[in-house]
């Protein structure tokens, strides 16, 4: 099993928090756009798709740069998309 990289706790808080909050700003105050980029049809989107390929690669390399921070990284996105998006529609 590859070794794992060392971030400080705080680091690694700070940058989740701040993810967090993106998310959830940009659907606070675009909840229409936030619907559309969020759906199923944008997401296959060859653009769309190489973007998203793109932030999972910046936020894996923030959490390490390793296989493991990447699936981090789409895990973390994939329950913000998720919880965002139910918190859009309620």
């Amino acid at each position: 099993m590859p070794s794992l990289v060392r971030i400080p706790i705080l680091a690694v808080t700070d940058r989740l928090r701040a993810l967090i909050r993106c998310y959830l700003e940009f659907a606070a105050t675009d909840a229409a756009t936030w619907r559309l980029i969020g759906s199923g049809e944008a997401s296959v989107h060859p653009v769309v798709a190489a973007l998203r390929e793109q932030r999972f690669d910046q936020l894996a390399q923030g959490w390490g740069g390793t296989p493991r921070a990447r699936l981090l990284a789409r895990s973390v996105v994939g329950m913000l998309e998720t919880a965002t998006g139910d918190w859009v529609e309620r």
